[in-house]
């Protein structure tokens, strides 16, 4: 009988503590909030990574396609990393934003951070592809006539 008494004593105070130290806040809750400014730290790196790979790229006075395919994956990847900020951590860390404005912006949000986002996945593909055609065959298209050295940056 004293070996059941200590079990359930032993269960009970595993129930009460729960891991919230008393704030009323469960790990779980705990969790989404660290993933959520985890989410924006995240975000205002690659915000201004973006901004800046797009600002170097557009000053330089000679691109070839494979700059151009780098600006244009740093403007999808910068309109992914604002819209998921939008999306996943705002509506976590405030409360406002939650209520009021998240109802309203997810049909406006979602749509263009997912097509950016298949959109850099294509872009990252088609970069692939350019790379291996200007590394691997480099020789085979400048014996081509019509390729030559003013139109082949």
């Amino acid at each position: 009988m004293a070996e059941d008494d200590g079990v359930n004593s032993t269960i009970v105070a595993a129930d009460e503590d729960d891991g919230s130290s008393g704030s009323g806040i469960s790990s779980s809750e705990t969790a989404t909030q660290v993933r959520a400014y985890c989410i924006i730290v995240l975000a205002v790196f690659g915000f201004g990574v973006n901004v800046a790979c797009i600002g170097i790229l557009v000053r330089r006075r000679r691109n070839s396609i494979f700059h151009d395919l780098l600006k244009v994956l740093a403007a999808y990847d910068l309109v992914v990393v604002v819209g998921c900020a939008l999306l996943y951590a705002l509506p976590v860390l405030w409360p406002f934003y939650s209520r009021s404005l998240y109802p309203r912006v997810l049909p406006w949000i979602l749509p263009p951070v997912q097509v950016a986002l298949m959109s850099s996945v294509y872009c990252t593909i088609v970069m692939s592809f350019e790379r291996y055609i200007r590394i691997c065959h480099l020789c085979q298209l400048r014996e081509c006539s019509y390729i030559t050295k003013e139109n082949f940056r």
